[in-house]
């Protein structure tokens, strides 16, 4: 029989449960995990669960969930990591809208040759999705076990942003944290970008340390994450870490590393540099974007991604490797006509003028500038040549020294402190602002340039 003290201590207990319900509510953010499918019905965008929702008391263990972009807008390419046995290796993703059914899709896994010791890496490709809509999801290992719910929502491929950053270069829980807060900070400024772009050194390291500091944004399992392979990347005697670690769309492995996607009315290409200064080299990128470019005719933009900078500004790097790839890629680039270039690697801003290679590796630092009509909006009216943006490090790790302003340098700033990037593009304009992330998290404009199209 309970004593008079244990019955109204167990009153108490119940008035707290109901006051404080065991389970969240029903309101999450874009990427929040839901703890209890069976309870969630809805989440913040409003994606109800499906009426064959899985029920459990315990979910799938995953790690290092991120997304990256498919090779369209209908796409998306899911990846993951588990501890799971040889046997359950079935990656599955379940994937629904509000008042929709539940789409299933299967993928496939290998083991991780990177210093993770223990862990499966999981890839699957989502197609058939709706623009401007929002989804959740689950993830799954073909045994009937089903991860925590995930959000995520597609974006508006005729106008749209996106957000660009520079070597986050993650060593620690302390890097990662700063990494984390710019994140965070970039998207409560802009909500509704599509997706994000690096420019790589994702981490210092191709182990677990600096992996599990990079994946500490929980945004990562909500917003498409297009990574790119840098020096900090290269795992001796194994691929590049963008392999294990990533699931980006249209992988090349000869050259390996390089891959392309389509946004809206703009072409994305991906190259690798980091596998050698070199004309054999160089031919072989140059080969993948010719291919890119001919399965994209219709593209009216072409934007290119890699990490060591060209035309930048480094007090190092501008004297040394910026000159010697400069010489061998950027005669590539002004041959399949890219519009503008994100590399990484300075830790340091800049943006170029107009540039074409000069045609004398002596003086292609010095000569090649083009000369630019800029239109009512201060935007470059259908400029020739290529502008190539430098970034800087989005968790401020390792700020390097400004060289002398060089004759191809519109605009340089070291201002060690965080650096995000978002581009805003419609069909026929491209605009790109650069912010320094304050540690508050507040986001001030460095520097802004426009292109607009008119034929």
């Amino acid at each position: 029989m309970k004593t008079a003290q244990q019955k109204i201590s167990l009153l108490l207990i119940i008035t707290l449960l109901g006051l404080f319900p065991v389970f969240p509510s029903a309101k999450v953010g874009v990427g929040d995990a839901v703890a209890e499918p069976a309870l969630q019905t809805q989440t913040a965008q409003g994606a109800d669960m499906p009426g064959d929702a899985v029920i459990a008391d315990s979910h799938l263990a995953v790690s290092y969930l991120t997304l990256a972009p498919g090779s369209n807008e209908q796409r998306l390419n899911f990846s993951w990591h588990t501890k799971a046995k040889a046997e359950e290796r079935k990656p599955l993703v379940r994937i629904w809208k509000q008042g929709g059914e539940a789409m299933e899709f299967a993928g496939e896994s290998s083991e991780n040759p990177l210093r993770i010791s223990g862990m499966y890496y999981h890839r699957v490709t989502v197609t058939g999705l709706e623009a401007d809509t929002s989804y959740a999801y689950q993830l799954g290992n073909g045994n009937g076990e089903w991860s925590l719910v995930y959000t995520t929502k597609t974006g508006n491929p005729s106008s749209f942003s996106f957000l660009v950053c520079g070597d986050p270069q993650v060593i620690d829980s302390v890097s990662g944290a700063a990494w984390a807060a710019t994140v965070t900070a970039a998207l409560a400024r802009f909500p509704d970008v599509s997706f994000m772009m690096g420019t790589g050194d994702q981490v210092e390291n191709p182990e677990k340390k600096c992996f599990d500091a990079f994946f500490m944004p929980e945004e990562l399992s909500a917003l498409p994450f297009a990574t790119c392979v840098g020096n900090h990347e290269y795992a001796p005697g194994s691929y590049h870490a963008a392999h294990y670690m990533f699931n980006p769309p249209n992988w090349q492995t000869k050259p390996a590393a390089d891959y392309w996607y389509r946004y809206g009315d703009a072409l994305f290409m991906v190259t690798n540099c980091s596998t050698g200064m070199n004309t054999r080299a160089v031919r072989a990128h140059g080969a993948f974007i010719e291919q890119a470019i001919a399965q994209n005719p219709d593209a009216k933009w072409r934007i290119l991604t890699f990490h060591y900078d060209v035309y930048g500004q480094g007090q190092s790097h501008s004297r040394r490797s910026g000159k010697d790839y400069r010489n061998l890629y950027v005669p590539i680039i002004d041959q399949y006509g890219i519009d503008a270039v994100f590399n990484g690697h300075d830790h340091s801003y800049s943006r170029s003028k107009q540039m074409m290679f000069s045609g004398n590796p002596n003086n292609s630092g010095s000569v090649g500038m083009q000369e630019t009509v800029f239109d009512a909006d201060g935007m470059a009216l259908n400029p020739t040549g290529t502008v190539y943006f430098t970034l800087n490090s989005a968790s401020g790790r390792k700020p390097y020294g400004l060289a002398p302003l060089k004759e191809y340098t519109a605009f340089m700033n070291q201002n060690r402190q965080k650096n995000i990037t978002v581009v805003h593009m419609t069909a026929d304009t491209f605009r790109c602002v650069t912010y320094e992330v304050s540690v508050d998290g507040e986001l001030t404009e460095i520097d802004s340039y426009g292109i607009r199209k008119t034929r």
